[in-house]
Parts: C-alpha cells; structure tokens; sequence
C-alpha cells in the first residue's frame, strides 16, 4: 500500500509556497505531448527498466509519475517536500511509493536507481549544484539522470527576476493578495492567452483560466528559482562520474540527460541516504 514517509524537518518557504498552490497543471493532451516529441519523453521509454527502480526527485503532483506509468516499466518512486502535492500523487497512483524528503537529502542508497528524473526541481533547492549531486549519487552503473532546469539564456529569466518580483512584492501583504486574484491574473490570463499570440504570431492558448492561475503562481509567485547553462550542468556532471548522453531545450527548461558508465565510480564520497 503506498504510504508517504514522514520526516520531521524544518519548512521551506518553497515547500510552503506548493502547499498552498499545487503545481497540478498537466492533462492527457500534455502528457501524449511530452511522451511524443520532448527529450524527457523519450527518456522514460528508452531508459526505463522491467523491475527497476526509477526515482522522481521533486515529484510535485505527479506530471513525470504519469508519464512513467504511460511508459515506463519500473518501480516508480516519487520524492516531495510538498505533502499536499504527494497527496494528489497518492490519489492518481496508488500504487507508486512516495516518499516526504528533500533533495538535498534523498532517503535512498548510493549508486542503486537505474532511472532518476528531476525536471523543474533543483532550481528551486537553496542550492542548485547540492541538490544535483544527491541526484547523481543515487543513479546505478548504467544508470540513467534526466535533469530539467530553468535556462539561463531565456527571457523568463528577466520575467522571473524583474516582473515577478514586482508580483512577490505585491502579493506579500493580504491587500495585495486579494489584488493578484481580482486585477492582475485576470489581466495576465487575457495577455498570455490571447494577446500573446498576437505579439509573438503564435497560437491562441487554450489554457483554462483556472489552470492559467496554476501556472501563474509557478512561474512568477514560488520565493525562489535559479538558472543555469548547459556547460554548467555538463561540469557538475563530470564531477559526479556522469557523461552526457543529450541534451535539449524546451520553452524556459533546459534539459540534459546523463549516464553513469557501467564502470563508473562516484567521486564524492559513497554514503547510503537516511
């Protein structure tokens, strides 16, 4: 029977940020999408193993757990600070085991996982290149790690750090608060669907309005998020043993794909995580 393990440790102002707004923003449509044409799909159906244990660190409400069941052939882990969040991934999969811990400090063993995704995670950790290594030190020799962060090179960047800001700065107080739902959102719902489209010669979004807030409170309102290169991810994979198999990018998200060689030995120091 799944069960969510339950760790005392302190709270973090993202966790308490996912709590209050779940980032439950996926469907049908979006996941054949991402199973079909992105490098994170084809991950799960190439890397994925009869029997073995595949690891989502920062499982949210249960986008990549989803897509594994579509997929994947192994048994599904997820990892979330975010107990409100594992909620709704033990309501969707009953079946996938579900564990309350952080990345920076994963309760599983060393060089044992032979699938770990992290995607949209590590840049929202205090510390991007900590929470990296504890992902590599649980992938097994002829292991796979899909890492998806937010890319230092996209303009997201600059609506993140200066207009979200602005949204952070007016959310803050309960007058803001109410000012967001009942002003702002509905004017940044009208400008991402429709007018959007107009500046960019894109499509018209058929996002709903209440998903449209969904994804407003993750992309401009979560307390902290940090960007990050392609060479930055390929240097911190190196330092861990790790070769990059691919890499690609996918709106704001860079995303590059490791494996640990069959021979392949850790360079930090072995530990089983508690």
């Amino acid at each position: 029977m799944t069960r969510a393990v339950q760790q005392v440790m302190p709270t973090d102002q993202v966790q308490t940020h996912y709590d209050r707004h779940p980032f439950d923003n996926f469907t049908d449509a979006s996941l054949a999408r991402l199973q079909e044409q992105t490098l994170l799909g084809r991950t799960l159906k190439e890397h994925s193993r009869v029997g073995a244990m595949q690891v989502d660190v920062g499982c949210g409400t249960g986008k990549v757990i989803a897509l594994l069941e579509r997929c994947g052939q192994g048994r599904l882990v997820g990892v979330d600070l975010s107990p409100h969040s594992l909620q709704r991934v033990r309501q969707r999969s009953p079946s996938t085991r579900l564990l309350r811990a952080s990345a920076l400090a994963l309760p599983l063993s060393s060089r044992a996982t032979a699938l770990v995704v992290t995607e949209g995670v590590i840049h929202h950790t205090p510390d991007a290149h900590a929470a990296f290594r504890e992902c590599a030190r649980i992938v097994a020799p002829g292991g796979h790690l899909f890492v998806g962060v937010y890319n230092a090179d996209d303009r997201y960047r600059f609506s993140y750090q200066v207009i979200g800001r602005l949204f952070r700065w007016i959310g803050s107080s309960r007058l803001g608060s109410a000012v967001l739902r009942v002003l702002i959102i509905p004017l940044w719902y009208v400008y991402f669907c429709y007018l959007r489209a107009w500046v960019t010669s894109g499509s018209i979004s058929k996002l709903t309005y209440g998903r449209s807030i969904n994804l407003f409170y993750d992309r401009y309102m979560v307390p902290r998020a940090s960007f990050h290169t392609t060479e930055q991810l390929t240097a911190w994979g190196g330092e861990c043993g790790l070769e990059v198999v691919a890499s690609a990018q996918r709106g704001s998200m860079l995303e590059v794909l490791f494996r640990r060689p069959e021979d392949g030995k850790d360079r930090m120091d072995d530990h089983t995580g508690s």
